[in-house]
C-alpha cells in the first residue's frame, strides 16, 4: 500500500534530502496519514461484531438433557437457542435467575421465547423441544460464555465457544498441558504388572477448571477390587491424595457436576504421578450426541507422567473391549455352549482388529491381556448378560425370568475358555476383572499354575481386610503364595481399616445385639419420637445428592426435637470417605455388616438406595421409596408428627 501510494501518478514525491532536513514535516505529510490508514485496516480486519454461531462447541455440562444449538451476539442482546430432550408428558422449568457469565461478569436474563421462566413446560410426545433465552449483550470480543440457572440444582453449560473458531473441534492436546506430557516418548513402553502395595501420591490437575465442576471422584481398581476417594480441588483445579495401592491400579475419575467418566490411566504403586484431566472430554460427548455427531471421536483426554505414561498414551484411543450387554449376538435364549462360542468368537474378532493396529508390540500385548481378562470374568459371571438381554427383549419386564433361562455357563464351558486363554498369564494381574474371574476354580478346569487360585483367595480376604475383619486364617491361606505381595497388601489394608474405624468410633451409634428383629432393636430407644431412617453408602451418588439436599431441612421445615435422623450405612462404604462425610451430616450414624443390612433390606423389600424408612411415635415402621421425592419426604415426616 505504501509503495503504491508513493508511486501513483500525480502523487507528491520528496527527495531524501527533504526527509533528512525536515523529518517531522515529512512524517506529518506522508507517514502519519498512512499510519492512520494502516491502523484502520488492521482494526477492520481484527474487530468482531454481531454474529450468529450455530452448533457451538461447549466444554462441559452437568446434564444430558439440555444443549445450546445457537448463540447470537448483537449490540442489544445475547440470545441462546436451546434444545432439550426429556420424557414426554413430563415437565421442565427454567429458573428466572438464569444468566450467562463472560469475563467474570454476569449478564442477566431479559426475555424468553417458547418458555416462561419459572413456569413448567410440558414436553411433547416427541420428547424434544426448543426455546430461546435472551440476555444482556456481552462484548463482541467475547470468546466463551457459561450458561447457568443460578440455583443449587439447576442446569449449567460451561465453555460455550462464541469466538472465531466457535464450531471447530477442540484440539487434541490442551495448550495448558506441560511439555513433559506433550513431548512424551511413546515408544519406550513399560507394560508389566507391578505387584507391590504402597502409599502412592496422586496429584490431580483439572485443566480449565471451574468451581461449578465440584469435587473430583477417584476410583482406583486393581485385582484387589475397587476403592473410591474424594479429592478436594483448589481454585485452579489441583488436588492431591495418597491412597494405598495394591498392585498396578487403574485410576479413573469423575467431576461431581459432569455427566461423563473420564478414561482411566494405569499407575504403578509407590510411584508419585501427576494426572491431567481435560474436561473437553465432556464437551466431546455433547457434540457427539448432536444430529450428525456420530463421526466425532471421543479422544482420550486424561494424561499422566507415571511409570505407565507411554502405555496409557499408546492405548488411550484404542477401544477394543468385550461388550455383551445390549449386544444382539448374546441372547438369553442361548445355551451355555452357544454363549461360550459367541464369546470366543468376539474375542477372536477383537484380536484380529488388534493385530492390524499400528501401535508398539508391548501395547498390543497389554490390550490382548485386557481382552482375555474380560472374557474370563464374562464367562464366570454370565448371568447379568442373560438377564440384560431378557429385560431388553421383554421391554423391561422381568416376569418369568427364572423359568425362562434354564442354565448358565459352568465348569464345562470354563474349560473350553481355558483351552483358548492362558488363565495363568502374569499380565492378567493388571486388570480388576481378572480378580473377579479368579473366583472360579480354574484348577478343576485343567489350568496349571498357582496364580488363579492365589488371586481368588486374595480377593476374598481383601474384602474382609477393607472392613477390618481379616482373620489369621485368611492370612494363613496365602502364607505359601508365590509372592509376598498378597499377605503384605492384606496386612496394610487391614491396618488402614482399623485406624479409620477407631477414628470414627466415637461418632457411631452401636449396633444392638439381639435375638429378635434387628431393625426393631435399632429404633426401640426412640419410641415416642418420629424416626426417619436413611439407608445409604458412600459410593452411592444419588445418596450423596440426597444427603446434601435434605440437610437444611433439619434447621428449616423439619426443625423439630421430636424427629430423629438415623443414617445406616454398611461395610461396603469406603471407611475413609465415611469418616470424612459423617461429621457434616447431623443425626445419628450406624455402620452395619453385610448380614445385618441384608436383614433390613429383606424386611422392607429395599429396591435400592437411598431408601427411607419412617417410624411413627408408636414404633410402626414403613418403607418409603417415594421419599426420594423431596416434597413427599417433607410431607410424610410432617404427617407423622
Amino acid at each position: 500500500f505504501l509503495m503504491n501510494s508513493l508511486n501513483k501518478k500525480n502523487t507528491p514525491t520528496c527527495a531524501l534530502t527533504d526527509i533528512i532536513k525536515h523529518p517531522l514535516k515529512t512524517m506529518k505529510k506522508f507517514f502519519l496519514p498512512l499510519l492512520a490508514i494502516l491502523c484502520l485496516l488492521v482494526c477492520a480486519c481484527t474487530s468482531k461484531g454481531p454474529r450468529t454461531v450455530d452448533m457451538p462447541q461447549v466444554s462441559a455440562a452437568d446434564n444430558r438433557n439440555l444443549d445450546v444449538y445457537q448463540v447470537s451476539l448483537s449490540d442489544s442482546a445475547t440470545t441462546l437457542k436451546f434444545h432439550v430432550k426429556y420424557q414426554p408428558g413430563m415437565w421442565i422449568k427454567i429458573a428466572p435467575e438464569s444468566h450467562i457469565l463472560a469475563g467474570g461478569k454476569a449478564y442477566a436474563l431479559t426475555g424468553a421465547d417458547s418458555i416462561v421462566p419459572g413456569e413448567e413446560l410440558i414436553m411433547p410426545e416427541s420428547g424434544e423441544a426448543e426455546f430461546r433465552l435472551t440476555f444482556e449483550p456481552v462484548p463482541f470480543d467475547t470468546e466463551s460464555i457459561d450458561f447457568t440457572e443460578g440455583t443449587p440444582d439447576g442446569w449449567n453449560i460451561w465453555g460455550i465457544n462464541v469466538g472465531e473458531n466457535a464450531t471447530a473441534q477442540a484440539p487434541r492436546l490442551n495448550k495448558a498441558l506441560p511439555a513433559e506430557i506433550t513431548g512424551l516418548d511413546t515408544t519406550d513402553i513399560f507394560a508389566e504388572p507391578v505387584m507391590e502395595s504402597a502409599p502412592t501420591e496422586l496429584r490431580f490437575h483439572v485443566l480449565d477448571y471451574r468451581p461449578g465442576y465440584g469435587k473430583l471422584k477417584v476410583l482406583a481398581s486393581s485385582i484387589a477390587g475397587y476403592e473410591e476417594y474424594t479429592v478436594e480441588l483448589d481454585e485452579k483445579g489441583n488436588g492431591t491424595i495418597s491412597p494405598d495401592l495394591s498392585g498396578t491400579s487403574n485410576i479413573s475419575t469423575k467431576l461431581e457436576a459432569l455427566t461423563v467418566y473420564f478414561p482411566g490411566v494405569f499407575v504403578a504403586p509407590g510411584t508419585p504421578t501427576d494426572i491431567y484431566i481435560d474436561p473437553a472430554y465432556a464437551g466431546d460427548a455433547i457434540l457427539k450426541n448432536r444430529p450428525g455427531g456420530e463421526s466425532i471421536s471421543m479422544i482420550n483426554r486424561t494424561f499422566d507422567n507415571g511409570r505407565y505414561a507411554a502405555l496409557n498414551r499408546a492405548t488411550g484411543n484404542v477401544n477394543l473391549e468385550i461388550v455383551t450387554y445390549g449386544n444382539p449376538d448374546f441372547s438369553w435364549r442361548m445355551t451355555p455352549d452357544e454363549f461360550t462360542t459367541a464369546l470366543l468368537g468376539l474375542r477372536s474378532n477383537l484380536l484380529d482388529s488388534l493385530a492390524s493396529l499400528n501401535i508398539p508390540q508391548p501395547a498390543k500385548e497389554y490390550i490382548a491381556a485386557n481382552i482375555d481378562a474380560d472374557v474370563l470374568t464374562t464367562i464366570v459371571d454370565a448371568k447379568p448378560t442373560y438377564y440384560n438381554s431378557y429385560y431388553l427383549d421383554k421391554q423391561g419386564n422381568g416376569a418369568g425370568i427364572a423359568d425362562s433361562i434354564k442354565a448358565f455357563p459352568g465348569p464345562e464351558q470354563y474349560a473350553r475358555v481355558a483351552k483358548a486363554i492362558n488363565v495363568a498369564n502374569p499380565k492378567l494381574l493388571a486388570f480388576s476383572s481378572y480378580g473377579n474371574a479368579c473366583q472360579a476354580n480354574w484348577k478343576e478346569c485343567g489350568v496349571e499354575g498357582s496364580q488363579p487360585a492365589e488371586v481368588g483367595r486374595f480377593v476374598k480376604a481383601y474384602a474382609k481386610a477393607k472392613s477390618g475383619k481379616l482373620s489369621e486364617g485368611d492370612l494363613a491361606g496365602l502364607a505359601g503364595a508365590s509372592t509376598p505381595f498378597y499377605t503384605n497388601a492384606l496386612k496394610q489394608r487391614q491396618e488402614t481399616a482399623l485406624k479409620a474405624l477407631e477414628e470414627i468410633k466415637a461418632q457411631l451409634t452401636p449396633v444392638p445385639e439381639t435375638d429378635g428383629d434387628l431393625f426393631d432393636a435399632i429404633v426401640a430407644p426412640y419410641k415416642g419420637k418420629v424416626v426417619l431412617v436413611d439407608l445409604w453408602n458412600t459410593w452411592c451418588g444419588p445418596c450423596r445428592s440426597a444427603l446434601a439436599a435434605n440437610e437444611h431441612l433439619k434447621t428449616d421445615e423439619l426443625a423439630n426435637e421430636d424427629i430423629v435422623w438415623l443414617y445406616i450405612a454398611d461395610e461396603s462404604s469406603v471407611l475413609g470417605d465415611y469418616a470424612a462425610m459423617i461429621p457434616g451430616i447431623k443425626g445419628k450414624h450406624m455402620l452395619v455388616d453385610k448380614e445385618q443390612i441384608a436383614k433390613i433390606r429383606n424386611r422392607f423389600n429395599v429396591d435400592g438406595i437411598p431408601y427411607y424408612i419412617l417410624v411413627d411415635r408408636e414404633g410402626k415402621a414403613t418403607g418409603h421409596p417415594d421419599f426420594r421425592n423431596h416434597d413427599k419426604l417433607v410431607e410424610g415426616v410432617k404427617a407423622a408428627l
